[in-house]
């Protein structure tokens, strides 16, 4: 890290630092300040829905006219029902479909028959806005439902409360009934959400966001039809249905929910807030630093039937040590009726803490590369600080995800993270950055060595593209170095080769910049590190899947094996040629015959492809899979592309589809097509090789490019290259062009 960049890190985190010790000690400290505001009814629309509020022993709400309905104009409805009790969000979805099909387990459950739901506790996204941003934070939670073969079944997919990625174990046990009724050909479930899983309590909003998605498996197909939307993939609160909360049952409720704890600069407050459903007068005090603020409500209830309080305490700097905040509601006797006491914390301490301890790791570093893997970890983290704080005040939870994922990387290095052998045995993931050619950014690939690695020896390499997930640059680092205490990871790399994944900047499908990701980062590790060339292989799962395909048809001279794993053929198209450009190449097509998010259909249609090619893939279909990719399949996809080795071959075709690079995707073994889209946007190319004689035909292009010797056709001495039925060069191998090539 350049000094300046440490200096206004530093700045940041120790500003008014000369206040800093005398934090925590109950001592008032210059510029602390709390506030109580009362927060205004929001206006509701006549049209928003309502979610009842209900008692504890209240089923009527169950009954009469359905909160929302779904249906897909055939045979699939539904019929849902919703409301709130004190202690749970309820919810009962009836639900009528042909088949009840679902024999899936734990994360997988939603790839069957069942209910995705999404909850906004708080109603913060829901009916922003921009619908589109994801908006998810401590409030939110995407949720499966699903009557499997072991019966009802609950999984947590994201829970905001436990921070990014971090529900190691999504089972969930709430009140729950699920019943199939074959007569009726309904599927009936009956959900209790308790509050506490969204860090809120009923009332403290006056808003929640839900959505209800129907998953139906017919045919060997999953379609889905919902109530609102957003749950499908990453969370996306912003599209779920905002919905006002009704009036407390009773009139004697109150509520202390903490909203804002965490400090990001030196102006920042911590904040809670007081739900109160109560006619008579009462009483908030808060304290903090020393100070306190009370204030006295004698005034009415509010129409809404409940009225709403926000407590800001703002330490006026940044605290070294945690501050408490309280806040407790009194009646006018004095009476307690609820108190809160949260600690208010200075975030950012955390990026302060990595940081120094990367420097420490770097000052005992026993190896260069280890010292580029943390500096890389200490450049991104750096990166993705500086966007957090400027967007702390719009998207809060972009600083809450990085404080947590620091906190891991944190963790990762205190234990063997911070040990360079755990990598030299190929255990953990490197993770390196560069600089990115087109933007300048940084981004990010992650390296698993050979076990043992040895940096005299030529090993193979498998370029590894990950699947869709988060769009967070620091998620798959921080995957790679969370703890894996005695856990069975496949970075126990016991083959003797690179792993190299390139971070597909989120969710961009290897197309365009993210594909040349792919490459630069390739050319990273080739530079460095000694690759066998003819044993470079690509493969991928999902996304990944989707690129190696597309990467691998129009790059065929780079692998000697491609596997293509759960992908689609979204970034091809088919049937125009493209399956010859790879007429040499092995191609493994993996693929589960029930897989809900990238059709089967998908695998036989690279099948196709190939076949029209002349070449015949090793073809896997898994019955009864979906989604997943089990960790005995990886191994053994790992070994068979282990086992190819790059041949050029004497005859080969090539078609280029769009426009890229005259290296990248205009031709192979050193045959490049010029560009020329007036003549033909499908130019291509027929080549054979027969000793010291080279035929090439080709189809709308200008010209051609040729490599004779080793850095494309491997030809040695004089040769004769006839092109388009003319004998058009006679001499030594080297670089050669025919036609009209534009310079």
């Amino acid at each position: 890290m350049n000094n300046s960049l440490k200096i206004l890190l530093w700045c940041l985190l120790n500003l008014a630092s000369s206040a800093l010790p005398l934090h925590g000690v109950g001592l008032h400290q210059p510029g602390s300040r709390i506030e109580i505001a009362e927060i205004p009814d929001p206006v509701v629309p006549p049209e928003m829905p309502v979610i009842r509020w209900v008692g504890t022993d209240d089923v009527a709400w169950k009954q009469g006219e359905p909160s929302f309905t779904i249906t897909d104009g055939t045979s699939v409805k539904a019929r849902g029902w919703v409301a709130i009790t004190n202690g749970s969000i309820l919810m009962k979805v009836t639900v009528t479909d042909k088949t009840h099909i679902n024999d899936r387990e734990k994360g997988n459950i939603w790839d069957g028959d069942c209910l995705q739901i999404g909850i906004d506790g708080e109603g913060e996204g829901a009916g922003s806005q921009v619908p589109e941003t994801r908006m998810v934070g401590t409030h939110n939670g995407v949720f499966t439902a699903a009557l499997t073969r072991r019966g009802p079944e609950i999984w947590v997919h994201y829970l905001g409360k436990n921070g990014p990625g971090s529900v190691t174990d999504g089972s969930r046990h709430y009140p729950c009934s699920i019943i199939r009724d074959e007569a009726l050909k309904t599927t009936t479930y009956e959900i209790a959400f308790p509050w506490g899983e969204f860090s809120t309590l009923p009332g403290l909003s006056a808003f929640v966001g839900l959505c209800v998605q129907v998953n139906d498996v017919e045919d060997g197909r999953q379609l889905r039809y919902s109530w609102g939307h957003g749950v499908s993939g990453q969370p996306r609160p912003g599209l779920f249905v905002r919905m006002a909360v009704g009036k407390s049952p009773t009139e004697d409720e109150v509520a202390i929910g903490e909203t804002t704890t965490r400090l990001w600069t030196p102006a920042s407050s911590g904040e809670l807030k007081v739900a109160v459903a109560k006619d008579s007068d009462f009483e908030i005090s808060a304290s903090m630093n020393g100070i306190e603020k009370k204030l006295r409500i004698r005034k009415p209830m509010s129409k809404a039937g409940i009225r709403r309080f926000k407590v800001q305490g703002t330490p006026g700097s940044l605290p070294v040590s945690p501050v408490t905040f309280s806040v407790r509601l009194t009646d006018m006797s004095g009476a307690l009726l609820a108190e809160r006491k949260a600690e208010l914390t200075a975030s950012g301490t955390v990026v302060g803490k990595l940081h120094e301890k990367i420097d420490a790791l770097v000052a005992g570093s026993p190896h260069p590369l280890f010292t580029s893997h943390l500096r890389s970890l200490d450049a991104i983290v750096q990166a993705e600080w500086n966007r957090a704080l400027f967007l702390v005040d719009s998207s809060p939870n972009v600083a809450e995800v990085l404080v947590s994922d620091c906190q891991t990387i944190l963790d990762s290095l205190a234990a063997e993270g911070g040990d360079w052998n755990t990598y030299l045995r190929g255990e953990k993931r490197l993770i390196l950055a560069r600089s990115a050619s087109h933007d300048s950014t940084l981004q990010v690939f992650l390296l698993t060595l050979p076990r043992n690695w040895d940096a005299t020896k030529t090993y193979p390499l498998i370029v590894d593209l990950h699947g869709a997930g988060p769009e967070n640059p620091l998620a798959y680092p921080v995957m790679a170095m969370k703890l894996r205490k005695g856990e069975a990871q496949w970075e126990n790399n016991s083959q003797q080769c690179f792993r190299l994944t390139p971070w597909g900047r989120g969710n961009n499908g290897y197309r365009e910049w993210g594909e040349d990701d792919v490459f630069e980062a390739l050319d990273v590790v080739r530079r460095e590190f000694k690759t066998d060339k003819d044993r470079t292989y690509l493969t991928g799962h999902s996304m990944g899947g989707g690129g190696a395909w597309g990467i691998g048809l129009r790059t065929p001279d780079l692998w000697a094996a491609v596997c293509p794993v759960s992908g689609g053929t979204w970034l091809t198209p088919l049937g125009v040629g493209l399956g010859g450009n790879a007429s040499y190449v092995p191609f493994r097509i993996r693929h589960g015959d029930a897989d809900g998010v990238v059709n089967v259909k998908n695998a036989y249609d690279m099948q196709t492809e190939l076949r029209a090619g002349g070449n015949e893939p090793d073809l896997i279909i898994v019955p009864g899979q979906g989604h997943e990719y089990p960790e005995s399949a990886r191994m053994d996809d790992t070994q068979w592309l282990l086992e190819h080795t790059r041949k050029r071959p004497d005859h080969f075709t090539f078609m280029a589809d769009t426009f890229r690079d005259k290296d990248r995707g205009c031709g192979a073994w050193g045959v490049l097509m010029d560009r020329a889209p007036v003549i033909s946007g499908l130019p291509r190319f027929d080549c054979s090789i027969k000793g010291a004689e080279v035929s090439i035909t080709s189809y709308g292009t200008k010209g051609l490019t040729v490599r004779l010797a080793e850095d494309g056709l491997g030809l040695k001495g004089a040769v004769k290259v006839w092109w388009n039925g003319r004998k058009a060069y006679e001499g030594p191998t080297k670089e050669i062009r025919l036609g009209e090539v534009e310079e």
